[in-house]
């Protein structure tokens, strides 16, 4: 009868961790998707920017830290909200 309780608190455990790497996986590709949008709809001065600051800062380099990153973001969900509101 433990043994049961056990496994089965075992097998939800398990359930629970699989589905909390599938959320985090979910979100890294929906990351993903907003910096290749991002990145898509700059302009050629900004792309120039993007490109001298990834390659200078290497692997201190973080997209979602830069100014023009968050101004966008901020821009995309303030349209989205406005959208919504007027459906």
């Amino acid at each position: 009868m433990e043994e049961q309780k056990i496994q089965k608190r075992q097998e939800i455990e398990k359930r629970q961790e699989i589905e909390k790497r599938q959320e985090i996986e979910k979100r890294q590709e929906t990351q993903e998707e907003l910096h290749m949008l991002y990145i898509s709809q700059m302009s050629v001065q900004e792309r120039k920017a993007y490109e001298i600051a990834k390659e200078h800062l290497e692997t201190s380099f973080n997209i979602e830290k830069s100014i023009g990153f968050i101004e966008w973001k901020k821009k995309s969900e303030t349209r989205k909200r406005n959208e919504s509101q007027e459906k």
